[in-house]
């Protein structure tokens, strides 16, 4: 079980698509992403035409945290969109769907998303990753260690690392 976040990249908006996808891997990698993968979006039919990469990017459970500064790097990365981020179990259960991916799925299934996330109730998990993809951009809190090593309450006023954003006492690159 695990995240899949699917991130779209606009090829006609950049100039080095390699670069880009390069960049969005290593951050991946670096943040412990299972594996990742690339789709291509071709439509010229439509009034809009879409020509986009599509990189779904797999995270476990158990990097959770990890995953969260992962979506926090792509909302600050310029071009770039979530598209969608689903659970990735027996049942695919679809956690995010940004405004462009609900027009793109069938209508039936943009509803049930609508109303599931009007009604539903969120796992710590859930609330962690969603709590990154609704923030403006320029958003300076962070987030509480793991329940395992502290129940402690979210850090607003921690000085954060210079180099990747972190609280310093869970910065890898820091120590």
């Amino acid at each position: 079980m695990g995240y899949n976040i699917e991130v779209s990249i606009d090829l006609l908006r950049h100039t080095n698509i390699s670069e880009v996808k390069k960049e969005i891997a290593d951050n991946a990698l670096d943040h412990e992403c299972n594996y990742y993968y690339y789709l291509y979006e071709m439509d010229g039919c439509s009034k809009i035409p879409r020509n986009h990469c599509i990189m779904v990017i797999n995270f476990g459970d158990e990097h959770i945290f990890n995953c969260a500064e992962f979506l926090k790097i792509i909302k600050k990365m310029k071009n770039l969109h979530i598209e969608c981020i689903y659970e990735d179990d027996i049942v695919c259960k679809l956690i995010y769907a940004s405004q462009y991916y609900q027009t793109t799925i069938e209508k039936d299934k943009a509803i049930k998303y609508n109303k599931f996330k009007r009604e539903r109730s969120l796992s710590d998990n859930e609330k962690i990753i969603l709590e990154q993809v609704s923030k403006k951009v320029n958003s300076a809190t962070t987030f509480a260690p793991s329940p395992l090593t502290s129940s402690a309450s979210p850090l607003t006023s921690a000085p954060l690392c210079t180099r990747c954003s972190a609280i310093p006492f869970r910065c890898k690159f820091c120590g």
